[in-house]
């Protein structure tokens, strides 16, 4: 014995009730979607400023390591002709002085 049942169930859809529930269905979708590639683009516009900054903060680090490299440099070299009695770029006049301390600079002269 063999049996095949088919079960339908229709509604006549006289007024358009149906077919508005899925236009809105399907027009809520299309929303969702639409804020759902906000969102991504949200997203994807901070990662990028955030890179942008990151990138600048690292040479700007890069910039100011080198700095103090030629710095460091400037005073080793300074150190040593000191040390060896070269101070013709290193003169008293350079050096802090007290208001009034005139001395000094007259002995330079």
């Amino acid at each position: 014995m063999y049996e095949a049942g088919f079960d339908a169930s229709w509604e006549i859809d006289l007024f358009g009730g149906k077919r508005r529930a899925v236009q809105a269905a399907r027009a809520e979708l299309a929303a969702v979607e639409y804020g759902r590639c906000d969102v991504l683009v949200t997203l994807l516009s901070e990662v990028a400023r955030n890179y942008v900054q990151t990138r600048g903060a690292q040479r700007l680090l890069a910039i100011l390591q080198n700095q103090i490299r030629a710095q460091e440099e400037t005073v080793t070299i300074t150190r040593s002709r000191v040390e060896h009695g070269r101070r013709e770029g290193v003169g008293l006049a350079t050096r802090p002085r007290a208001a009034g301390d005139h001395s000094v600079a007259s002995a330079d002269n």
